[in-house]
């Protein structure tokens, strides 16, 4: 006799014998949670560090740097990549993604480092080195940019 869990197992592994992939069966399994499926890869946070590199070389105007936008699109690419297949793993691992959890996991990632920046930028500021243009849009700016909002204040 065999279980439910056994023939959902079989059926899906008779089901993605074609595929280009092996996928787990829509079930949850603990032992996915730290499958090597999701180990680190050195190389892609080497890759996006140089894309990174590339954006901070344009901004400052170094020589040879004149389009950074390579580097955005590559850091982006690579983000969504990471990010993408975090998602995957977890619909095949558990069946759903929880949203919750995962923006969870984003903000607790991200924000301080975010966070840190914009404290940095009014550092700089308090010690003189912006303009004058750039100090008196540097109050309203902190403000979208502390909520992660500065993109859409820039296009408002």
């Amino acid at each position: 006799m065999t279980s439910r869990s056994d023939s959902a197992a079989e059926a899906h592994r008779a089901a993605s014998q074609d595929r280009w992939f092996d996928a787990p069966p829509l079930e949850h399994s603990p032992a996915l949670e730290h499958s090597p499926a999701l180990d680190h890869v050195a190389g892609l946070d080497g890759l996006r560090a140089l894309a990174v590199a590339a954006v901070l070389a344009y901004h400052g105007d170094v020589p040879g740097f004149g389009g950074g936008f390579l580097g955005v699109s590559v850091f982006f690419t690579l983000s969504g990549f990471l990010v993408t297949r975090l998602l995957v793993h977890e619909w095949l691992a558990r069946g759903s993604i929880d949203l919750r959890r995962f923006w969870s996991r984003r903000f607790r990632r991200l924000l301080p480092a975010s966070w840190t920046l914009v404290a940095a930028v009014v550092a700089v500021g308090l010690i003189g080195l912006w303009t004058d243009g750039q100090l008196r849009s540097l109050g309203g700016d902190v403000v979208f940019a502390v909520a992660e909002l500065f993109n859409w204040h820039l296009i408002a």
